[in-house]
């Protein structure tokens, strides 16, 4: 789910207790910021307790929505586990989620200025350039 201003945090924990990214203004996507903690170069520029942990809760949160919310072709239902998370899980892994948002802008504002700007601005001109 993707909006335009930072999202409320209990939006955000009932969507990721459902298996829902949110995607908002306030912060970076959960994929980017897992698949920054991933890079080998990460914790020389990252606190590495964070990258640890993001990298732990956040592979669980993009687990497959196939693994959440399985199909049991013998009843002919879509069932879903409710266990998949503690509370506490979530709310630390949205943390985690601000955390690092802040870290990576940072970064990027200080060695790349501009660069996410550029960024978002050719995909919105491929976007109109589709639409």
């Amino acid at each position: 789910m993707c909006g335009a201003a930072p999202t409320m945090m209990n939006a955000r924990m009932a969507a990721l207790s459902l298996g829902l990214l949110v995607c908002d203004a306030g912060r970076l996507p959960l994929p980017v910021l897992v698949r920054a903690a991933g890079r080998p170069a990460a914790d020389m520029h990252l606190p590495e307790p964070l990258l640890q942990e993001i990298v732990r809760l956040g592979e669980r949160a993009l687990r497959p929505q196939q693994e959440r919310w399985p199909y049991r072709a013998a009843f002919g239902e879509i069932s879903f586990r409710p266990d998949h998370w503690k509370d506490r899980e979530i709310r630390d892994l949205l943390w985690l989620e601000d955390e690092l948002s802040g870290h990576l802008l940072d970064l990027y504002a200080k060695h790349r200025p501009g660069a996410l700007r550029r960024r978002a601005e050719g995909l919105i001109m491929q976007v109109r350039k589709v639409a």
